[in-house]
């Protein structure tokens, strides 16, 4: 996305500050839905975690097409909600894992605890729908690359606190999916993914669903670059929105 057109949404969005953990804070950008606000109405919270271009500290570059695409009125005028847009710091990914090489590949668990970053994002969540008239009921994540594997680490660790989630080309903890029976997820991958290969995701929607859980799984046939074209699409949206976590 342009610099130009990252400023346009940072300018729609209000900065936060994320509640530091173990002394790591993360600057964030939250869109309210100011047409559809209302204290006697709940609204959906929809988290987006950007991918490794969107990190740094200037609170704008994990302003990605997927933001722009939720935020859009075509979105908001049929599915109004708060989204919530934190940026990873500089040297970091949203888990611990060490990964400087491709062909990333699937993970166990138990290689690292929750990073302070994610820690800190399950605390905003949390404040935002004391704050806000967030519906907790129907609080969403979504991320490409790797904002998915942060996606799919946040489902893992914290299987009662989403609606549902969808994931774009990342890497997964595969012994970890019998959490993930009870929330709908939705996965995107590439084909000719040289990046993050396809095999990391069919691995986890085959445990998934053996452990019999409900997940979707569509393969696209493209490279690693998958969230523009999955954002394309209105069934995703109305897929998304549907989904209500049972307390």
């Amino acid at each position: 996305m342009m610099r130009a057109e990252s400023l346009a949404l940072a300018r729609r969005m209000v900065e936060r500050e994320m509640a530091a953990v173990n002394g790591v804070g993360m600057s964030a950008r939250l869109f309210v839905p100011a047409q559809h606000y209302s204290e006697h109405r709940l609204l959906p919270l929809v988290v987006i975690l950007h991918s490794a271009g969107g990190n740094g500290t200037d609170n704008q570059g994990q302003l990605d097409e997927i933001v722009q695409k939720y935020m859009s009125p075509s979105i908001q005028n049929t599915y109004p909600s708060f989204v919530l847009a934190p940026q990873c710091p500089h040297g970091m990914q949203w888990t611990d894992l060490k990964y400087s090489m491709t062909p990333y590949r699937n993970y166990s668990i138990d290689d690292a605890p929750e990073s302070n970053r994610m820690s800190a994002i399950v605390q905003s969540i949390h404040d935002l729908c004391e704050e806000f008239p967030i519906d907790p009921n129907r609080v969403y994540i979504t991320g490409f690359s790797m904002g998915s594997s942060g996606t799919w680490d946040l489902l893992v660790r914290h299987p009662d606190l989403f609606a549902a989630g969808i994931t774009m080309s990342g890497i997964c903890a595969p012994n970890s999916a019998m959490k993930l029976t009870k929330i709908p997820i939705w996965a995107f991958h590439g084909l000719f993914d040289a990046i993050s290969p396809v095999a990391n995701t069919m691995q986890m929607v085959d445990t998934v669903r053996r452990c019999g859980g409900r997940i979707r799984f569509t393969p696209l046939p493209m490279g690693h670059s998958v969230a523009g074209f999955v954002v394309r699409f209105d069934t995703v949206f109305k897929w998304l929105f549907q989904q209500v976590r049972v307390p």
